[in-house]
């Protein structure tokens, strides 16, 4: 009932969501980008996962994909993201933004894709130390349907829990 709940009152929003098996494709200047989520914190992609990742690889031009993965409250990235992540982009994911533990992870190319294990903090009320107050945002850029470098943006967090670019 709640995923339900929360897709209609979404889509009443006209926001686009992910992470419930569906594909959600954006043009801009031609490029045609495209978004999954999945939540890896608890399991490894299934076949019918790595289908949906090659299936929408071969309707988009940049597939990004958004995990749920990782242990809470750790820099570095583990054996089973790093694992996950190799499989993710030999299916078609262009770029991987992970999410969950709360600070900012290691990154690393993976056949030349770049992959962020865990993006940090963005909007959020853990104000007990320094790693949970820290953030990165991604500006990617693409030509011709490629990437050509990524961006990292450092922000932090207020004490009213909201983030802005860091000094």
């Amino acid at each position: 009932k709640g995923i339900n709940d929360t897709k209609r009152y979404l889509t009443g929003a006209g926001i686009d969501y992910t992470g419930v098996g569906d594909l959600v494709v954006k043009e801009v200047k031609g490029t045609k980008f495209g978004f999954l989520g999945f939540d890896f914190v608890n399991a490894k992609p299934t076949d019918l996962d790595l289908k949906l990742i090659r299936q929408s690889d071969s309707l988009v031009d940049v597939l990004i994909v958004g995990v749920h993965w990782g242990e809470e409250y750790k820099d570095k990235a583990n054996k089973k993201q790093r694992e996950i992540a190799k499989d993710l982009v030999e299916n078609g994911a262009d770029v991987i933004a992970g999410h969950h533990p709360h600070w900012i992870q290691d990154e690393e190319y993976v056949n030349d894709k770049p992959v962020y294990y865990s993006l940090g903090n963005f909007i959020f009320d853990q104000m007990f130390s320094q790693e949970t107050k820290r953030g990165l945002i991604l500006e990617v850029a693409i030509s011709d349907g490629r990437i050509k470098s990524v961006n990292k943006k450092n922000i932090t967090i207020s004490s009213e829990y909201q983030p802005s670019l860091a000094e």
